[in-house]
């Protein structure tokens, strides 16, 4: 995901991320993993403050040396 500068520090990214993790319930699923670059530090940021942690990269990832993959356990 991607918001415009403009729009950073007004919660568009945290409403964004907050429908994909309603989205991960809706499917029964329980790990939101998502793929960033190691030098998206704003992303980085705010996945880790809302509770991600860094994993190992998967599939396509693995092997990518500027891909970083986080994961958050989903509750529902």
């Amino acid at each position: 995901m991607f918001t415009m500068p403009e729009y950073h520090g007004k919660g568009h990214a945290k409403t964004i991320l907050n429908k994909l993790e309603n989205w991960v319930k809706e499917e029964k699923d329980s790990v939101s993993i998502l793929e960033t670059g190691f030098m998206q530090k704003d992303a980085i940021h705010l996945y880790k403050k809302v509770g991600y942690e860094v994993t190992e990269n998967f599939e396509q990832y693995i092997g990518v040396e500027n891909s970083i993959c986080i994961k958050k356990r989903i509750i529902f």
